[in-house]
Protein backbone atom coordinates (compact mmCIF):
# COMPACT_ATOMS: atom_id res chain seq x y z
CA UNK A 1 0.00 0.00 0.00
CA UNK A 2 1.03 3.38 -0.65
CA UNK A 3 1.53 5.94 2.19
CA UNK A 4 1.82 9.41 1.89
CA UNK A 5 3.06 11.90 4.93
CA UNK A 6 -0.88 13.58 4.00
CA UNK A 7 -3.84 14.04 2.39
CA UNK A 8 -2.69 16.18 -0.46
CA UNK A 9 0.60 16.88 -2.24
CA UNK A 10 1.84 20.05 -3.82
CA UNK A 11 3.00 20.19 -7.25
CA UNK A 12 6.37 19.50 -7.30
CA UNK A 13 5.63 16.53 -5.57
CA UNK A 14 2.96 15.40 -8.16
CA UNK A 15 5.65 15.92 -10.90
CA UNK A 16 7.88 13.96 -8.68
CA UNK A 17 5.23 11.10 -8.42
CA UNK A 18 4.34 10.58 -11.78
CA UNK A 19 8.25 10.64 -13.16
CA UNK A 20 9.41 8.25 -10.76
CA UNK A 21 6.35 6.45 -8.65
CA UNK A 22 8.83 6.67 -5.77
CA UNK A 23 7.30 7.55 -2.61
CA UNK A 24 10.82 8.07 -0.68
CA UNK A 25 11.52 10.50 -3.48
CA UNK A 26 8.52 12.20 -3.37
CA UNK A 27 8.78 12.32 0.34
CA UNK A 28 12.46 14.07 -0.06
CA UNK A 29 10.18 17.25 -2.03
CA UNK A 30 10.06 20.01 0.22
CA UNK A 31 6.06 21.09 -0.79
CA UNK A 32 6.91 24.86 -1.95
CA UNK A 33 9.81 23.73 -4.29
CA UNK A 34 10.00 25.89 -7.61
CA UNK A 35 9.27 24.37 -10.92
CA UNK A 36 12.68 25.58 -12.15
CA UNK A 37 14.43 24.03 -9.05
CA UNK A 38 12.60 20.94 -9.42
CA UNK A 39 13.11 20.95 -13.98
CA UNK A 40 17.31 21.46 -13.28
CA UNK A 41 17.33 18.72 -10.57
CA UNK A 42 15.84 15.88 -13.17
CA UNK A 43 18.40 17.82 -16.31
CA UNK A 44 21.28 17.17 -13.85
CA UNK A 45 20.56 14.01 -13.11
CA UNK A 46 19.67 12.59 -16.61
CA UNK A 47 23.34 14.13 -17.24
CA UNK A 48 25.43 12.68 -14.92
CA UNK A 49 23.78 9.12 -15.76
CA UNK A 50 24.79 9.63 -19.07
CA UNK A 51 27.82 10.83 -18.26
CA UNK A 52 28.53 7.51 -16.32
CA UNK A 53 27.57 5.51 -19.38
CA UNK A 54 30.21 7.66 -21.85
CA UNK A 55 32.96 4.80 -23.04
CA UNK A 56 36.30 4.97 -21.16
CA UNK A 57 38.91 7.80 -22.17
CA UNK A 58 42.63 7.12 -23.50
CA UNK A 59 45.29 8.59 -21.37
CA UNK A 60 47.69 10.76 -21.69
CA UNK A 61 51.16 10.40 -21.14
CA UNK A 62 55.00 11.28 -22.56
CA UNK A 63 53.70 14.59 -23.02
CA UNK A 64 55.76 17.47 -22.43
CA UNK A 65 55.42 21.23 -21.82
CA UNK A 66 56.80 22.41 -25.08
CA UNK A 67 55.49 23.80 -28.48
CA UNK A 68 52.21 24.60 -27.34
CA UNK A 69 50.14 25.23 -30.12
CA UNK A 70 47.23 28.22 -30.61
CA UNK A 71 49.66 30.97 -31.80
CA UNK A 72 47.22 34.00 -29.75
CA UNK A 73 48.97 34.52 -26.47
CA UNK A 74 46.02 36.27 -25.46
CA UNK A 75 43.82 33.07 -26.19
CA UNK A 76 46.72 31.04 -24.22
CA UNK A 77 46.44 33.44 -21.23
CA UNK A 78 43.59 33.48 -21.29
CA UNK A 79 42.46 29.55 -21.46
CA UNK A 80 45.39 29.40 -18.63
CA UNK A 81 43.37 31.37 -16.51
CA UNK A 82 39.84 29.72 -17.15
CA UNK A 83 41.97 26.16 -16.22
CA UNK A 84 42.20 24.96 -19.29
CA UNK A 85 45.29 25.80 -21.12
CA UNK A 86 47.31 23.01 -22.51
CA UNK A 87 49.63 22.40 -20.20
CA UNK A 88 47.26 20.94 -17.69
CA UNK A 89 46.54 18.30 -20.49
CA UNK A 90 49.87 16.96 -18.50
CA UNK A 91 48.12 17.21 -14.73
CA UNK A 92 44.91 15.83 -15.89
CA UNK A 93 43.60 13.01 -13.84
CA UNK A 94 42.23 9.61 -14.84
CA UNK A 95 38.87 9.94 -16.56
CA UNK A 96 39.02 13.52 -17.19
CA UNK A 97 40.09 14.35 -19.89
CA UNK A 98 36.60 14.22 -21.97
CA UNK A 99 35.38 17.08 -19.04
CA UNK A 100 38.76 18.77 -19.78
CA UNK A 101 37.83 19.34 -23.42
CA UNK A 102 34.44 19.89 -22.56
CA UNK A 103 35.47 22.91 -20.56
CA UNK A 104 37.72 24.20 -23.04
CA UNK A 105 35.47 23.96 -26.32
CA UNK A 106 33.18 26.27 -24.34
CA UNK A 107 36.31 28.55 -23.10
CA UNK A 108 37.52 28.78 -26.98
CA UNK A 109 34.00 29.35 -28.13
CA UNK A 110 32.92 32.18 -25.34
CA UNK A 111 36.51 33.96 -26.80
CA UNK A 112 35.34 34.33 -29.97
CA UNK A 113 31.57 35.13 -29.33
CA UNK A 114 33.10 38.29 -26.77
CA UNK A 115 34.79 38.98 -30.27
CA UNK A 116 32.36 39.69 -31.69
CA UNK A 117 32.02 36.38 -34.19
CA UNK A 118 28.22 34.77 -33.89
CA UNK A 119 27.83 31.84 -31.38
CA UNK A 120 27.39 29.39 -34.60
CA UNK A 121 30.96 30.78 -36.26
CA UNK A 122 32.05 30.84 -32.67
CA UNK A 123 31.55 27.21 -32.36
CA UNK A 124 33.27 26.28 -35.72
CA UNK A 125 36.53 28.49 -34.71
CA UNK A 126 36.76 26.44 -31.74
CA UNK A 127 36.28 23.36 -33.19
CA UNK A 128 38.88 23.95 -35.58
CA UNK A 129 41.22 24.79 -32.84
CA UNK A 130 40.13 21.15 -31.04
CA UNK A 131 41.64 19.97 -34.62
CA UNK A 132 44.97 21.78 -34.10
CA UNK A 133 45.58 20.27 -30.85
CA UNK A 134 45.05 16.86 -32.10
CA UNK A 135 47.23 17.12 -35.00
CA UNK A 136 50.02 18.73 -32.12
CA UNK A 137 49.53 15.36 -30.41
CA UNK A 138 50.07 13.17 -33.54
CA UNK A 139 53.05 14.80 -34.09
CA UNK A 140 53.88 13.65 -31.00
CA UNK A 141 52.67 10.30 -31.42
CA UNK A 142 50.01 10.59 -28.58
CA UNK A 143 46.51 9.60 -29.84
CA UNK A 144 43.63 10.74 -27.83
CA UNK A 145 40.84 12.11 -30.69
CA UNK A 146 40.51 14.85 -28.33
CA UNK A 147 37.97 16.52 -31.48
CA UNK A 148 36.08 13.37 -31.52
CA UNK A 149 35.74 12.87 -27.86
CA UNK A 150 34.25 16.02 -27.68
CA UNK A 151 32.21 15.75 -30.18
CA UNK A 152 30.60 12.44 -29.01
CA UNK A 153 30.43 13.77 -25.12
CA UNK A 154 28.75 16.50 -26.16
CA UNK A 155 26.24 15.02 -28.23
CA UNK A 156 25.19 12.24 -25.61
CA UNK A 157 24.77 15.13 -23.16
CA UNK A 158 22.93 16.67 -25.31
CA UNK A 159 20.34 13.92 -26.09
CA UNK A 160 20.11 13.36 -21.98
CA UNK A 161 18.91 16.94 -21.94
CA UNK A 162 16.55 16.30 -24.44
CA UNK A 163 15.10 13.26 -23.34
CA UNK A 164 15.08 14.96 -19.74
CA UNK A 165 13.11 17.96 -21.42
CA UNK A 166 10.75 16.02 -23.20
CA UNK A 167 9.60 13.89 -20.25
CA UNK A 168 9.37 17.10 -18.09
CA UNK A 169 7.51 18.27 -20.78
CA UNK A 170 5.10 15.55 -21.08
CA UNK A 171 4.66 15.14 -17.38
CA UNK A 172 3.39 18.84 -17.74
CA UNK A 173 0.99 17.84 -20.21
CA UNK A 174 -0.06 14.84 -18.58
CA UNK A 175 -1.00 16.30 -15.51
CA UNK A 176 -3.03 19.32 -17.21
CA UNK A 177 -4.66 17.24 -19.50
CA UNK A 178 -5.64 15.23 -16.51
CA UNK A 179 -6.94 18.22 -14.40
CA UNK A 180 -8.97 20.05 -17.76
CA UNK A 181 -10.95 16.51 -17.99
CA UNK A 182 -11.56 16.44 -14.53
CA UNK A 183 -10.03 13.11 -13.83
CA UNK A 184 -8.20 14.71 -10.79
CA UNK A 185 -8.85 18.06 -8.95
CA UNK A 186 -6.99 21.03 -7.41
CA UNK A 187 -7.55 23.46 -4.87
CA UNK A 188 -5.82 26.45 -4.77
CA UNK A 189 -5.20 29.98 -2.97
CA UNK A 190 -6.12 32.78 -5.78
CA UNK A 191 -4.00 35.55 -6.55
CA UNK A 192 -1.78 33.96 -3.21
CA UNK A 193 -4.47 35.53 -0.78
CA UNK A 194 -7.33 34.21 1.09
CA UNK A 195 -8.32 30.23 1.95
CA UNK A 196 -7.59 27.51 -0.79
CA UNK A 197 -10.41 27.22 -3.37
CA UNK A 198 -11.03 24.89 -5.87
CA UNK A 199 -9.37 25.54 -9.26
CA UNK A 200 -12.21 25.90 -12.11
CA UNK A 201 -12.12 22.61 -14.13
CA UNK A 202 -13.29 24.77 -17.47
CA UNK A 203 -9.71 27.33 -16.75
CA UNK A 204 -7.45 24.43 -16.56
CA UNK A 205 -7.31 24.00 -20.43
CA UNK A 206 -6.12 27.61 -20.86
CA UNK A 207 -3.70 27.46 -18.30
CA UNK A 208 0.16 26.36 -17.65
CA UNK A 209 2.24 25.61 -14.64
CA UNK A 210 5.31 28.21 -14.02
CA UNK A 211 7.09 29.93 -10.69
CA UNK A 212 5.58 33.89 -10.67
CA UNK A 213 6.40 36.35 -8.15
CA UNK A 214 3.70 37.25 -5.76
CA UNK A 215 3.77 40.27 -3.35
CA UNK A 216 4.55 40.07 0.05
CA UNK A 217 5.55 36.66 -0.37
CA UNK A 218 7.98 36.33 -2.93
CA UNK A 219 8.72 33.65 -6.09
CA UNK A 220 6.00 30.94 -5.65
CA UNK A 221 5.11 27.98 -8.20
CA UNK A 222 2.00 28.23 -9.39
CA UNK A 223 -0.93 28.01 -12.07
CA UNK A 224 -1.24 30.54 -14.50
CA UNK A 225 -3.29 31.50 -17.85
CA UNK A 226 -1.10 31.12 -20.81
CA UNK A 227 -2.59 34.63 -21.72
CA UNK A 228 0.01 37.32 -21.01
CA UNK A 229 -2.18 39.57 -19.20
CA UNK A 230 -4.78 37.65 -17.18
CA UNK A 231 -4.50 38.83 -13.89
CA UNK A 232 -5.63 35.77 -12.04
CA UNK A 233 -2.86 33.50 -10.79
CA UNK A 234 -3.22 30.08 -8.11
CA UNK A 235 -0.65 29.55 -6.22
CA UNK A 236 -0.45 27.20 -3.01
CA UNK A 237 -1.80 24.25 -5.60
CA UNK A 238 -2.71 20.72 -3.41
CA UNK A 239 -3.58 17.83 -5.22
CA UNK A 240 -5.86 14.77 -3.49
CA UNK A 241 -3.49 12.04 -3.17
CA UNK A 242 -6.19 9.62 -3.70
CA UNK A 243 -7.33 10.58 -7.02
CA UNK A 244 -3.41 11.71 -8.15
CA UNK A 245 -2.88 7.37 -7.47
CA UNK A 246 -6.04 6.60 -9.27
CA UNK A 247 -4.52 8.51 -12.36
CA UNK A 248 -0.99 7.41 -11.62
CA UNK A 249 -0.37 4.29 -10.11
CA UNK A 250 1.72 2.89 -8.30
CA UNK A 251 4.01 0.65 -10.40
CA UNK A 252 2.86 1.99 -13.33
CA UNK A 253 4.92 3.89 -16.30
CA UNK A 254 4.61 7.45 -16.64
CA UNK A 255 3.32 8.23 -20.44
CA UNK A 256 5.49 11.19 -20.29
CA UNK A 257 8.66 8.36 -19.89
CA UNK A 258 7.84 7.04 -23.84
CA UNK A 259 6.17 10.20 -25.61
CA UNK A 260 8.51 12.21 -27.95
CA UNK A 261 8.52 15.79 -27.90
CA UNK A 262 6.47 17.64 -30.87
CA UNK A 263 8.32 18.37 -33.93
CA UNK A 264 8.47 21.62 -35.26
CA UNK A 265 5.70 20.87 -38.06
CA UNK A 266 3.60 19.28 -35.15
CA UNK A 267 3.84 22.22 -33.43
CA UNK A 268 2.77 24.50 -36.00
CA UNK A 269 -0.44 22.32 -35.72
CA UNK A 270 -0.90 22.39 -32.16
CA UNK A 271 -0.43 26.65 -31.70
CA UNK A 272 -2.82 27.17 -35.03
CA UNK A 273 -5.42 25.01 -33.77
CA UNK A 274 -5.40 26.57 -30.39
CA UNK A 275 -5.88 30.05 -31.69
CA UNK A 276 -8.23 29.31 -34.62
CA UNK A 277 -10.28 26.26 -32.72
CA UNK A 278 -10.10 26.54 -29.31
CA UNK A 279 -13.33 24.65 -28.74
CA UNK A 280 -12.15 22.37 -30.89
CA UNK A 281 -12.19 22.00 -34.63
CA UNK A 282 -15.60 21.74 -36.29
CA UNK A 283 -16.56 18.36 -37.91
CA UNK A 284 -17.21 20.17 -41.37
CA UNK A 285 -13.68 20.61 -41.46
CA UNK A 286 -11.63 17.64 -43.16
CA UNK A 287 -8.09 16.79 -41.88
CA UNK A 288 -6.91 17.55 -45.19
CA UNK A 289 -8.60 20.88 -45.81
CA UNK A 290 -6.99 21.85 -41.92
CA UNK A 291 -3.49 20.94 -43.42
CA UNK A 292 -4.21 23.48 -46.49
CA UNK A 293 -5.55 26.33 -44.11
CA UNK A 294 -2.51 25.86 -41.80
CA UNK A 295 0.24 25.50 -44.49
CA UNK A 296 -1.19 28.60 -45.99
CA UNK A 297 -1.36 30.72 -43.08
CA UNK A 298 2.06 29.60 -41.66
CA UNK A 299 3.74 30.29 -45.08
CA UNK A 300 2.71 33.77 -45.59
CA UNK A 301 3.32 34.12 -41.56
CA UNK A 302 7.00 32.86 -41.91
CA UNK A 303 7.15 34.37 -45.54
CA UNK A 304 8.36 31.12 -47.16
CA UNK A 305 6.04 30.01 -49.69
CA UNK A 306 7.02 26.28 -50.00
CA UNK A 307 6.06 25.71 -46.03
CA UNK A 308 3.85 23.28 -45.50
CA UNK A 309 2.30 20.49 -43.48
CA UNK A 310 0.49 17.82 -44.81
CA UNK A 311 -3.00 15.92 -43.60
CA UNK A 312 -0.76 12.99 -42.69
CA UNK A 313 1.12 15.24 -39.68
CA UNK A 314 -1.93 17.07 -38.97
CA UNK A 315 -3.63 13.41 -38.04
CA UNK A 316 -0.76 12.06 -36.59
CA UNK A 317 -0.59 15.25 -33.76
CA UNK A 318 -3.77 15.01 -32.99
CA UNK A 319 -3.57 10.89 -32.41
CA UNK A 320 -0.23 11.90 -30.32
CA UNK A 321 -1.43 14.78 -28.49
CA UNK A 322 -4.49 15.85 -28.70
CA UNK A 323 -7.78 14.66 -28.03
CA UNK A 324 -10.12 13.57 -31.04
CA UNK A 325 -10.58 16.87 -32.56
CA UNK A 326 -10.95 19.16 -29.31
CA UNK A 327 -8.04 20.97 -28.06
CA UNK A 328 -4.35 20.39 -27.08
CA UNK A 329 -3.06 20.12 -23.59
CA UNK A 330 -0.74 22.39 -22.72
CA UNK A 331 2.99 21.56 -23.80
CA UNK A 332 5.44 23.80 -23.06
CA UNK A 333 8.16 24.94 -24.96
CA UNK A 334 12.00 25.46 -24.71
CA UNK A 335 13.91 28.42 -25.92
CA UNK A 336 15.08 26.30 -29.07
CA UNK A 337 12.08 25.22 -29.70
CA UNK A 338 10.77 28.99 -29.84
CA UNK A 339 13.33 29.95 -32.15
CA UNK A 340 12.82 26.80 -34.46
CA UNK A 341 9.25 27.93 -34.86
Amino acid sequence: MTTFLGSHLSLPQVIAWILERDLNRVREIPENMLLTTLANYYADRSISAATRDLPPEPQISGLANEDIPLTDRNLRDYLERRGVGLRQLTTLKPGSLGAFGDALFHYLKQWYVAGGKSPEDAATLADHHLQEIDDWLIAKGIRIHLRDLVQGRRQRLAEANARAFAAWNGTLAELLAALGRGRITATARRNGRGDPEAVPVAAWPLMTFSDRAFEGRGLLTCACFRDPTAETRWSDVRFDVDGILEVWPPGSQSHSATQAAPTAKQWAVIEYVRSKYPQGVPDSLSMVALAMEISQTRSREKGDPKWSVSDRVVRDTFKKFGSGRAEFPELPLSPRDRRAR
